[in-house]
């Protein structure tokens, strides 16, 4: 019996052919690769369908997607009578409801869920309640956490939504079962990156300043700026240079164009001065664009040759990158730090130092205060409440 395999990391060749090995003797299933492979990280996954398996495994998928009606996920049917002009504004803006990664997460699961009606026999549009149930039932059992049972759930209601069709999701059957999904797996995680701390910050700005180069400057200010002005990653990579005004008393005003919780209006990030510190965020970021040295585009650039600057905007992958890097430099395990670690970090520091859960949300845009509790992960300054109890 064929089974579905959770997305595996393989960092060498030798332990992919032993995985393909092994789905070969066990499942009697071959690898196919899923999305792009890079040298260092392979994702790969056994499918259920043996239509699925040949050796360009990819066009496969993305040809089976379209014959699923993946298409409308992101373009609504359109029946033909307006110009192309119209139907290219009605396209383009259309797009735009989702962001980019959603689409592809949505391609990601939408495959999978395709390959386990086909093995089941089932059809994939309509789905009723009892082929949804089984698909996320399989994929409990096989070790998939609760997570991401619930993004292929949305997937599931958003495809049926959006060609006119009931949905199996909704059913009160489907809830039961997947209730009884998240009793079982729990609904999260209780292991969350690390934060870093404000003295962690400063060993970083000293390992980047010994370098004094282009790139190692950018790097420093991208992680000045991503922890005093508690930023998401996706809005620090998508500040533009007319997006950083300076203000007469020292500081800082960000533009923050959109961000998760606010995707229709924009809102500014106030960012104080340090005086008399190289820890300066506003330091930072004046230094930075007296180097960059344009009045406009992207404030962090992808690095070039030799020291330059490309014209393209810095990814958030990269920043993610960058953290880990600076970890590992002043010797913090950097598989427990990410990017989201600067944000963190300076929400943990403000509730270490006495700051008010009301000015620490309203910097950092958290519209519930109970967010906060998530954010705040102290290491090595949390009271030990044991102790304090015994001394009354």
């Amino acid at each position: 019996m064929k089974k579905l395999l959770p997305l595996l990391q393989i960092k060498t060749r030798s332990e992919l052919l032993d995985l393909k090995r092994q789905a070969c003797e066990t499942f009697g299933a071959e690898v196919v690769y899923f999305g792009p492979l890079e040298p260092n990280r392979r994702r790969v996954v056994v499918p259920l369908a043996r239509s699925m398996i040949h050796s360009n495994g990819t066009q496969a998928m993305e040809a089976r997607m379209q014959d699923h009606s993946l298409a409308n996920l992101v373009v609504p049917e359109m029946s033909g009578a307006l110009t192309k002009k119209d139907c290219a504004r009605i396209e383009r803006y259309a797009r735009r409801f989702r962001a980019p990664r959603t689409y592809k997460v949505w391609k990601t699961w939408w495959t999978i869920v395709a390959c386990l009606c086909e093995q089941m026999g089932r059809p994939l549009l309509p789905m009723d309640w009892e082929t949804a149930a089984a698909i996320v039932t399989r994929m409990a059992d096989v070790g998939y956490a609760f997570g991401t049972l619930r993004c292929v759930r949305s997937v599931m209601a958003v495809a049926h939504q959006y060609n006119g069709l009931p949905d199996p999701t909704k059913d009160h059957r489907f809830r039961r079962v997947f209730a009884g999904i998240a009793k079982v797996l729990g609904t999260g995680s209780p292991f969350r990156k690390e934060a870093i701390a404000a003295t962690e910050l400063r060993a970083m700005k000293d390992a980047a300043l010994e370098c004094g180069s282009t790139r190692a400057l950018q790097e420093w200010t991208i992680l000045a700026v991503g922890y005093f002005g508690a930023l998401r990653v996706n809005e620090a990579v998508a500040l533009d240079v007319e997006d950083v005004h300076f203000q007469p008393d020292g500081s800082v005003y960000l533009h923050i164009r959109k961000s998760k919780t606010e995707q229709t209006r924009s809102r500014w990030v106030t960012i104080d001065p340090i005086e008399g510190d190289q820890l300066c965020p506003v330091l930072a970021l004046r230094s930075w664009m007296v180097v960059l040295g344009v009045s406009g585009g992207p404030l962090f650039r992808r690095p070039g040759r030799l020291g330059t600057l490309r014209s393209a905007r810095l990814s958030d992958r990269t920043v993610s990158r960058i953290v880990k890097r600076y970890c590992a430099r002043i010797g913090l395990n950097p598989e427990a730090f990410s990017s989201h670690s600067l944000r963190a970090g300076f929400i943990t520091d403000g509730i270490a130092n006495g700051v008010s859960d009301l000015e620490l949300a309203y910097h950092a845009r958290q519209s519930d205060l109970s967010t906060l509790l998530i954010y705040n992960r102290p290491r090595n300054n949390r009271r030990n409440l044991s102790q304090a109890m015994l001394n009354g």
